[in-house]
């Protein structure tokens, strides 16, 4: 089966949750290929002969990032006939309340695209890969340094796709 992962990061932590993703679904015997959608517009045909789709978007001030909206809404009639799972990554830990997801928008794009689920997962912090301003919000809103990416987790919300496509393989 031919999966795309389709990702928009803006520091490196949601790339290399899409990497981890891909891993696990790659040794599962799939073919795996990841987009980069940070930056630019992708034609209809970047979702061509593919069997299912992960989108996921690094999350800031309670949103995805541009680059992965503006592709799932692009694509989203074509998706809606495919298996298709989104993903997140943003809040820094449990008690980091001031990090807070827009549930209505990213329920907007569950529907566009009939996912199957939103997974939401922790992100991590480094004030060195920060813009000044993002470092002034960091302090205005006293983010915690650090990476709070739990891989377990990860690693067992990519199984749990392998396991629905090979239950319910598309087609």
């Amino acid at each position: 089966m031919r999966i795309l992962i389709a990702v928009a990061s803006r520091h490196g932590a949601t790339l290399q949750i899409a990497e981890r993703v891909a891993g696990v679904v790659r040794a599962a015997g799939h073919e795996v290929d990841l987009l980069d959608v940070t930056q630019g517009h992708h034609g209809p045909d970047a979702i061509d002969g593919y069997d299912a789709f992960l989108i996921g978007s690094a999350i800031y001030e309670g949103h995805w990032l541009r680059g992965a909206r503006r592709f799932t809404l692009d694509h989203a009639i074509a998706l809606q006939g495919a298996p298709v799972w989104l993903f997140s990554s943003g809040p820094l830990d449990d008690d980091d309340a001031h990090v807070g997801v827009e549930t209505r928008r990213v329920d907007e794009l569950v529907h566009a695209v009939d996912a199957i689920e939103h997974r939401l997962f922790s992100g991590r912090l480094d004030r060195t890969d920060l813009s000044r301003l993002e470092r002034w919000i960091a302090d205005v809103v006293r983010a915690h340094d650090g990476d709070f990416r739990d891989w377990d987790a990860i690693d067992a919300w990519a199984d749990s796709v392998v396991a629905m496509l090979q239950r319910d393989p598309p087609g």
